[in-house]
């Protein structure tokens, strides 16, 4: 089910945001289609340099394009090891400005290629964008903003409960809650709101808690609001969390 509240299941990785203005000043990559491009297996190599390779492929893809790696609004990384995500933190900060980050899901999933130990799907959009900072969370999560104003569009990023450590005492759809309480503050910030969003992406490792989502889900942005709901399972999330939430929305 992919509207009223409803989720619909995804076996596979989606970029935020599908709905497009000018689509000529976007541009939409893979990790993985970068190494058929370049020809450039970097599998044999360690997490920094895998990720520190895959920054080097797609600045130059990007730049036969006609665009720069500061035009990436979004990515969504797979890892094998989400402990290890530091790491890619170090990396991230030697090629994006803080004040200046794209948003971001991480997530460890089984369902990833062997040819390396990460995957990042790249979102970018060539011209003006405006970033909404929350201290909070990029503590929590990393060099991340918040949400990026691009276009005609919002792009928050993921988002999971106030503090998993705690909140796993808590009921799950009480989780979801703070979930969508922080996007609901996200899109205020970016002079928006749920009623405006046209996307939802949930990630999550209870597919059995598909119900709750959806019960929560309904509080609010209504039983009969349309929106493109989709879920992903994973293995395991950032902060440890059991629950992750980002949307789109138009501005």
């Amino acid at each position: 089910m992919t509207n009223k509240a409803g989720v619909q299941k995804e076996n596979q990785s989606l970029s935020q945001g599908e709905l497009k203005g000018d689509n000529d000043n976007y541009l939409f990559f893979s990790s993985i289609e970068l190494m058929e491009y370049f020809l450039n297996n970097v599998s044999e190599k360690d997490l920094k340099t895998q990720t520190k390779r895959i920054f080097e492929m797609a600045r130059v893809y990007m730049a036969k394009k006609d665009f720069e790696i500061e035009d990436v609004y979004s990515v969504f990384i797979m890892m094998k090891d989400i402990s290890q995500v530091e790491t890619v933190n170090e990396v991230f900060k030697l090629y994006f400005k803080k004040g200046k980050y794209p948003t971001r899901v991480v997530v460890q999933s089984a369902e990833m290629e062997e040819t390396a130990d990460i995957e990042i799907e790249f979102s970018a959009y060539r011209g003006k964008k405006e970033y909404i900072i929350d201290e909070q969370i990029e503590q929590l999560s990393g060099p991340v903003s918040a949400a990026v104003k691009a276009d005609s569009f919002v792009y928050c990023s993921g988002v999971g409960p106030e503090n998993f450590t705690e909140s796993d005492k808590m009921d799950f759809k009480d989780r979801v809650k703070q979930c969508m309480d922080k996007l609901q503050k996200t899109l205020s910030e970016a002079g928006s709101d749920f009623k405006r969003t046209y996307s939802f992406m949930i990630y999550l490792q209870d597919e059995n808690k598909i119900k709750d989502i959806e019960e929560v889900f309904e509080q609010y942005i209504g039983k009969d609001e349309e929106k493109a709901n989709q879920l992903m399972k994973v293995e395991k999330m950032s902060n440890d969390c059991d629950v992750l939430i980002c949307c789109s929305a138009y501005q």
